[in-house]
């Protein structure tokens, strides 16, 4: 168990002598990095930290290495250059983050030094993880939730704007889904000066041009309360096999 650190340093947990950790109310501020990077790992829970004005990303689960079942819950980040919250995926290298939980975070003004859209409230590539009752609120450079894989985006709450005009929730499909080949997309309350949900174009995997064969197959999409000019925009490759739609009569 870690508790109670507060730190200007990016907070490394990294190989087995970390597994099955708990780590519980630091507080890191002002880093010149990532607040917290994750990799190799299995287990670990991060709970109630507090993590602002850092140049990188608030918590991030590292593309150069693997864990399984970390859960990030009841975390607050204000203040990140790039992404709040980020999970890779780098399929021919082998690493994925599964069985991932983030849980009841609160994160505000992130992507502060990109505007481009290329960096998110919560950015998440690993497949069949769970994304739910998160707040992400303020500006943000691109979408508040952008989701790249199958899993469970739920119950979460997203304000504000993205200062590239970007979706509150958005499907990309550059990354492998996981066994389930289904996202659900259900009772998270938007409200967007843009689109509230979006399903983009199928694309090519990141690691492997030409495939298509990586793409979710089945989406749900019900419950939520959206305000936005465009609530749904859902590209219309997805209305045909082999892919299929469930989704709320509008």
């Amino acid at each position: 168990m870690l508790t109670d650190v507060v730190s200007q340093e990016t907070l490394l947990l990294e190989g087995p002598s970390w597994d099955y950790s708990l780590v519980r109310n630091c507080r890191l501020e002002g880093v010149k990095g990532d607040g917290i990077v994750i990799r190799n790992v299995k287990g670990v829970v991060v709970q109630g930290c507090y993590i602002a004005d850092v140049e990188g990303t608030g918590i991030r689960l590292s593309s150069t290495g693997s864990s399984s079942d970390v859960v990030l819950e009841g975390n607050r980040i204000v203040g990140a250059g790039e992404n709040g919250i980020s999970a890779a995926q780098r399929y021919e290298a082998g690493v994925d983050h599964q069985g991932l939980k983030i849980l009841d975070n609160y994160i505000e003004n992130s992507g502060a030094r990109s505007s481009k859209g290329l960096t998110h409230g919560i950015y998440v590539q690993t497949e069949d993880s769970l994304v739910e009752g998160n707040t992400i609120a303020g500006t943000r450079d691109g979408n508040g939730i952008s989701i790249r894989s199958s899993g469970e985006v739920r119950c979460n709450r997203i304000l504000g704007i993205s200062s590239a005009g970007k979706p509150a929730i958005r499907y990309y499909s550059d990354h492998v889904s996981g066994a389930s080949k289904a996202l659900v997309i259900d009772s998270n309350d938007i409200d967007s000066e843009t689109v509230g949900i979006e399903l983009y174009d199928p694309v090519e995997l990141k690691d492997r041009p030409g495939s298509i064969e990586h793409l979710v197959s089945h989406f749900v999409i019900r419950g939520n309360a959206i305000r936005a000019p465009i609530p749904l925009k859902i590209s219309k490759q997805y209305d045909m096999p082999p892919f299929s739609i469930v989704k709320d009569v509008p």
